[in-house]
């Protein structure tokens, strides 16, 4: 891409949401936002998880965030098989299933989740 400004060759550039081009003679640039097939999905996403036969604190306690409920609950839902724990958009969706991978509970997403 040839610069408006000077007509020197523009180079492109990616910045986690932005992007655009950018002439290394003058400084002039053209940017936008790149928000990325995560952050336009609008699909939301159920989070199962699957029975847990040694459970720890690290899991009731992820599992009372992500669910919502007291300690209590977190540990009942992690004695019963594809229990639904939330629903979530697409980025929350990331950041849970990571965090469940973390303390290595094993867990369904449906719709399927390819992000």
């Amino acid at each position: 891409m040839k610069c408006e400004r000077c007509n020197s060759e523009m180079e492109f550039f990616q910045d986690n949401s932005t992007q655009g081009w950018d002439c290394s003679e003058c400084g002039w640039s053209i940017v936008t936002s790149n928000i990325g097939a995560i952050g336009s999905d609008i699909t939301i996403y159920s989070i199962y998880i699957h029975k847990m036969d040694e459970i720890n604190t690290n899991h009731i306690k992820l599992i009372s965030q992500l669910a919502n409920v007291n300690f209590l609950e977190a540990k009942k839902i992690l004695q019963l098989d594809k229990s639904l724990i939330c629903k979530m958009n697409a980025q929350d969706t990331k950041l849970a299933a990571s965090k469940l991978k973390e303390v290595s509970i094993s867990y369904e997403i449906w719709p399927l989740f390819n992000h």
